[in-house]
């Protein structure tokens, strides 16, 4: 309960931080989220044979279950240059970060669980949010 507290703390801080010309992040946060569910899924193994994460990790095919979220961020970003918010070398960073934040966040929860849960799944989701969310706010200031 307590880190739950936190991170939407964490979430609305950065948020409140955040300028108007940044407001694209509130879209691009869940992307990231999702694909670094998929790469934990794709990397990690499971640690309950029964869980319910358990379905994820059986039916996950790749490299295609990560084209929706890529194309989804190659969308966002092409939108947010064009409307201004944000010149194409915050963009690259952004993008830096965010793998490195979703390669991160993800292999942390690897190594302190030594595999994945459902749990840990929805867990990654809503830290590389924050983090994505944090990261955004201090990059392009």
């Amino acid at each position: 309960v307590m880190a739950a507290i936190f991170l939407i703390l964490l979430k609305v801080g950065a948020i409140a931080q955040l300028s108007p010309t940044q407001s694209s992040v509130l879209v691009i946060a869940p992307i990231w989220g999702r694909w670094a569910q998929v790469l934990a899924i794709a990397r990690y193994p499971y640690l309950k044979a029964e869980g319910k994460g358990a379905f994820h990790r059986r039916n996950l095919k790749l490299p295609q279950d990560l084209w929706p979220s890529l194309i989804l961020l190659a969308i966002a970003s092409g939108i947010s240059i064009t409307l201004r918010l944000g010149d194409w070398m915050d963009w690259c960073g952004i993008a830096v970060a965010g793998f490195f934040i979703s390669w991160g966040v993800g292999a942390w929860f690897n190594h302190r669980l030594q595999g994945m849960t459902g749990d840990s799944y929805g867990a990654i989701v809503e830290w590389t949010e924050a983090f994505i969310i944090c990261s955004i706010s201090i990059l392009t200031k």
